[in-house]
Order: structure tokens, then sequence, then C-alpha cells
């Protein structure tokens, strides 16, 4: 059973509603591939299941959906104690609508090329990030392995994942998002504390990433390496709607950090990181939004091993 790929599958992801796994199951079935699988059942489903899964032997786990469904498996492996992290690949056949996670991987939206990489079983080592926030008064702690963003990105993610499926499946999704976002948008006050990096300021966004892709193909953290023990960080402070909108390309052709602006700010660090903001906000992690700051972020150097 070790060997076994087995597949968490949202049959509600995408733009094909899931129906694309009746064609991926049947074809593992006809090259007589052994697998198991799961198909989820409602938002946080995987999270709950993750334990069972791995109690019943299972440690390939195939995420067949989008970056949220895999936020989810890795919450799942991650919040459970049971089974070491290091026992556990998690692999992927991308079928969402931003995808961000995936795109740093290069995963085709061939399946069958995908599964013929699964098999080969290459491993990469990436680093997992972890945030603790306040949420109804608690301190509640989540996982994520692409990217965290404040305000004006957690903006564009919340009304994106309020649009059916169909519209969020279509690539100028996340670009009238972006537009229509940008006119209600407020800048903040935030405090950024890191033992080598401070900030203190009006922001309109930021962005604390391993990946370097966001907001489905954006890149605000151009030069960030996935398994390098390192955040890179990217700070739009005080800066005017007009000025984001002459620059929305350089969002999506990695040219972002040629702009020379005070108030945009662009960094590294190895330490953990502690945002606050001045009021009330929420943030979002891999496309799935959380509660309120304090945000106190750090990091587990090389927890996931990710089939590559």
């Amino acid at each position: 059973m070790d060997n076994e790929l087995f597949f968490i599958v949202n049959p509600n992801s995408g733009s094909n509603k899931g129906r694309i796994w009746d064609e991926i199951s049947a074809y593992l079935t006809e090259n007589n591939i052994k697998f198991g699988c799961y198909l989820t059942k409602s938002a946080g489903d995987a999270i709950d299941n993750i334990p069972k899964i791995l109690a019943e032997g299972h440690r390939n786990l195939i995420v067949l959906g989008g970056d949220g469904t895999t936020n989810e498996v890795v919450n799942g492996i991650f919040s459970q104690t049971a089974v070491p992290y290091s026992e556990i690949c998690l692999g992927s056949i991308p079928m969402g609508t931003a995808n961000d996670w995936n795109r740093y991987y290069g995963w085709e939206n061939d399946y069958k090329a995908s599964i013929e990489r699964l098999l080969k079983h290459n491993i990469t080592k990436q680093d997992v990030g972890v945030v603790t926030f306040t949420e109804n008064g608690d301190r509640k702690t989540k996982y994520f392995i692409n990217s965290i963003g404040f305000g004006f990105d957690a903006e564009i993610v919340k009304m994106t994942n309020s649009l059916s499926h169909e519209q969020r499946g279509k690539e100028i999704t996340y670009l009238l998002s972006l537009l229509k976002c940008l006119l209600k948008c407020k800048k903040h006050n935030v405090t950024i504390e890191s033992n080598d990096f401070n900030f203190n300021g009006k922001v309109l966004s930021i962005s604390i990433a391993n990946g370097k892709y966001s907001g489905g193909g954006m890149q605000q953290t151009p030069d960030a390496i996935i398994n390098d023990g390192a955040y890179d960080i990217s700070i739009f402070g005080d800066i005017g709607k007009f000025f984001v909108i002459r620059n929305v390309s350089k969002l999506y052709n990695s040219t972002i950090k040629q702009i020379t602006n005070k108030n945009v700010v662009f960094a590294r660090t190895e330490n953990n990181i502690k945002v606050t903001y001045d009021c009330p906000t929420f943030a979002e992690t891999d496309g799935e939004i959380i509660g309120d700051s304090p945000y106190e972020i750090s990091m587990i150097k090389g927890g996931l091993n990710v089939i590559d």
C-alpha cells in the first residue's frame, strides 16, 4: 500500500467540476496502476479526513483539485501527529482555477503526463509556512505551502472565491477582480517585525511567500525559491491606485522588482515574522481566507516531501 497513489479529489474544483476524475480513474485501471481515492464532500472535508486516510496506511497523497484543496490536504498532514510528515509525500494533478503552487513546479494539465511523472516518484523537499492568527477571540494555527497575503492581495482572493466555478475558470477573472478591488480597497497602518527586517506604515498589499506565483499567475515575489529556508516579502505601501494600474503588467511578466519607488519594498528573511494591523482585517493563505492580526509566521524548513 505504501507505493500506491491515493487521490484526494475535489469534484467541484475547476470548470470541469471533477468530471475528469472518471477519465483518470479509467486510465489508471486500464494501465494496471494501483490507486485509491477519496472524494471531498465540502469545504474543510480534506482536513478532517487526512488523519483517517493516513491511518489506513496511505502515504502518497495526490491532489486532484486546485490550490484550495491542496491547502486543505497540507493542513490535514501537519495538524495531525500520528504519522510523521517525513513519511508522507504530496503530489498533484492541477484541476483548479489558479494552480499557483502547481505552476511553480511546472505541472501540466495533461493528466497522462502528470501520472507518468508521479510514478517516477522524484522527491523535492520544500518549506512549509506556519501562521498563527486570531479568529473569534481565539488563537489558531494554519499551514501554507505557497504564500500568505494581506490587504489588497487578500481582498482579490476573497472576491474571486465568491464567484461561481465557471467564472473562476476564466483567465481574465483575476485581473477583473484586481481592478474591482482596487477601486474599494483602503490602505491601513501595518507593522511588520522580524529579526533582520522591520516596516511600519500605510500599506495597500503585502505578500510573504515561499513560491513566486499567486492570484492566478501574478508574480509578486518573482525571485522566491520554494525550498531555500527563507520568505520573500513584497510590500506595496502608500501608493496610488493609478500607480498600480500602470504597473499591473509587471505583476505578470516577472519585472515587478524593477519598480523604483520608496513605497514599494522587497525583502527576504529566514527569521520569524509578525504582522500587526491597526484595524480588524483578514488574510489569505494559498487562496483560503483566514482571520485577524496579529499574524505570527514561522516555517518548517524542508518539511514537505513533494513528488516533483
